[in-house]
């Protein structure tokens, strides 16, 4: 007499947020649900699951709170990650579909259909703005003002001014690199928009909106926007900066031409497009 063994049929919680589709995806994951389960936390929910369609090995399951990297289809967990820790991700187009990154966390999941990576990426990054907020402190005042005090700058308001100014300008570049690097010439677009002419009464803290804007549209440009903060002020401190050379007097104007500061913009952006 021959026994047969028989599969548990895979969890429906699983199968409607799987990514990977094909018939060996599921079944791998329906021989490693026991382990997703048992990896999870009370009460968290999981959203999405991919299992690499080359290896049927590697696996990424993306629940409300982390990001579990498992093998076998979730039988053996590798590492999770709260998702407020997760740089962010990205779809790389490959030959025959595409590939779904975890940034900085060396996870590479290939998948068949490239739309099916896109939607993954799009969930995660979705996860990570919504439970990391910025990090970075408010420019205005306090970084500003301290910049002033520690070049020898008279805290005036012209000086603030022109600070604030010359600031908002190095993170509208910033912006024009981010957008072009991470292919999303909607967002330079809007950004331009919204940030090409400073609001009258928000020039002071322009370049805390555009930190603003920038945190919300998309994980991946929150830790370069964190170094670039560092960068700028440790130059501003540095000797034969514009802010050295104003000790004692006034910072020198900074051209203020709306079309100029866009075309810079956009000089930066079609630089980093073509890169």
């Amino acid at each position: 007499m021959r026994f047969f063994h028989l599969d548990e049929p895979l969890d429906t919680r699983f199968s409607n947020v799987l990514f990977t589709r094909g018939s060996r995806s599921r079944q791998a994951v329906a021989k490693g649900q026991t382990g997703i389960r048992g990896a999870l936390l009370p009460d968290e929910q999981v959203l999405g699951i991919a299992l690499d369609e080359r290896s049927h090995d590697d696996t990424v399951v993306l629940t409300d709170r982390r990001v579990l990297v498992m093998r076998r289809g979730g039988r053996t967990l590798v590492r999770a990650t709260d998702i407020a820790e997760v740089p962010g991700a990205y779809t790389e187009v490959t030959p025959g579909g595409g590939a779904f990154e975890l940034d900085r966390m060396g996870v590479r999941i290939h998948v068949d259909d490239v739309t099916a990576a896109d939607a993954l990426t799009d969930l995660v990054n979705g996860q990570v703005l919504k439970h990391r907020p910025r990090t970075i402190p408010p420019l205005y005042p306090d970084y500003c003002l301290g910049l002033l005090s520690r070049g020898g700058v008279p805290d005036t308001p012209v000086n603030r001014a022109r600070l604030a100014e010359r600031t908002a300008f190095t993170v509208g570049s910033q912006a024009g690199a981010f957008t072009a690097q991470l292919r999303d010439p909607g967002a330079f677009e809007e950004f331009v928009s919204r940030f090409g002419v400073a609001s009258p009464d928000r020039r002071l803290q322009q370049a805390d909106d555009m930190i603003d804007w920038l945190w919300a549209w998309h994980p991946l440009c929150h830790h370069g926007l964190t170094r670039q903060v560092a960068k700028w002020h440790d130059a501003l401190r540095q000797p034969g900066s514009f802010l050295t050379a104003a000790a004692g007097g006034e910072i020198p104007a900074w051209n203020d031409s709306t079309a100029d500061t866009k075309q810079a913009w956009r000089l930066v952006f079609e630089k980093n497009w073509r890169g």
